[in-house]
């Protein structure tokens, strides 16, 4: 399955002379961009998760939705780029920030990040590149505003983490995070907000990181493979080197199997409505709609999880069964009274 990287919004556009034309840098930005793999990691940006890697893998789909999300904060003031956790998000974030600052040289912007718990943990507003040749080399580049979200001091705000609240007048914000239910309910009926989900990487994708990344040394293509098959297309535990981390991913797979008993619960996760972090972030993923990237569609991460899921639903079943046959039995023995 081919990944596209165009951006539906676009192709709509097009079709009614409304939007970009097929020649504009928006429509055809995968073949505008050449896919220089890996950029740096900007150092000292708020991050909620701290990324420990010095290389940041550019996705073919980064350029796209980075140009999407510009182009859609055109006509709304918040975006929300979202999708399976484990996908990136948090690294898109700072290739976002990289690209902005490149792409707007004159511009400051405000780096916040939050908590799982909706929690600010640290801001800094940067100054534009412009402003940073101009200053003496030692100075810092950002002025640290601790946990304090200041007023308007940006056109551009860029959250990693669910936000408690959106920044006030004329500035515009984009938030990377995760599905999380109190964000998602504090943005339903901002009619200034649109969410956008970001794809599940692919096996093609994942063994071009792999190499790129020169974790080739570590991790054999059989190790990929048998990760790809459990953890699905994800990034977060199936380009990991460390085998704690990993064993980790695979215990919160566990635990979240041990929470399903019956078919109702497994019901449920695929409507989003149990504990989102613990089970269905840990089973499902988020499958973005090529169609329309702000829809989605939750499947189980992967063939191998989906059929742990079924055995564990067959073994709860059986039981029940055993359950309800010893009552019954137990019953018809009693005789009629």
């Amino acid at each position: 399955h081919m990944m596209s990287t165009q951006d539906p919004m676009d192709i709509e556009e097009s079709k009614d002379g409304e939007g970009p034309a097929n020649d504009s840098p928006v429509a055809n930005s995968s073949m505008i961009y050449s896919h220089n793999n890996l950029t740096d990691v900007p150092p000292d940006v708020p991050q909620s998760n701290e990324f420990l890697g010095k290389n940041i893998f550019v996705r073919e789909c980064y350029p796209v939705y980075y140009d999407s999300v510009m182009q859609r904060l055109q006509t709304r003031k918040y975006v929300t780029v979202t999708g399976a956790p484990g996908i990136g998000k948090s690294i898109f974030y700072l290739y976002f920030f990289q690209q902005y600052r490149q792409k707007n040289p004159n511009k400051r912007v405000l780096t916040a990040s939050f908590s799982k718990e909706r929690k600010v943990m640290e801001v800094k507003e940067w100054y534009s590149l412009k402003e940073t040749e101009e200053r003496d080399a030692s100075l810092p580049h950002f002025i640290h505003h601790e946990k304090i979200i200041p007023f308007q001091v940006s056109e551009l705000y860029l959250y990693d983490g669910p936000p408690d609240m959106v920044p006030m007048g004329k500035t515009r914000m984009v938030a990377f995070l995760s599905p999380n239910s109190g964000w998602f309910e504090t943005m339903r009926k901002g009619q200034h907000h649109v969410r956008i989900y970001m794809p599940l990487w692919t096996p093609p994708e994942l063994k071009e990181a792999v190499c790129v990344l020169g974790l080739d040394r570590e991790l054999s293509p059989e190790q990929l493979l048998g990760r790809i098959e459990l953890f699905g297309g994800t990034a977060r535990y199936t380009l990991t080197i460390d085998n704690y981390f990993l064993r980790e991913g695979k215990e919160a797979i566990d635990a979240a199997l041990d929470k399903i008993e019956s078919l109702d619960y497994v019901s449920r996760c695929f409507e989003g409505k149990v504990d989102l972090e613990n089970v269905v972030h840990r089973l499902m993923h988020y499958v973005r709609d090529d169609a329309d990237w702000t829809d989605k569609k939750l499947k189980p991460a992967s063939k191998m999880v989906a059929s742990m899921i079924h055995n564990k639903l067959t073994q709860s079943l059986d039981s029940e069964r055993q359950k309800l046959m010893l009552w019954l039995d137990g019953a018809g023995k009693a005789g009629p009274l």
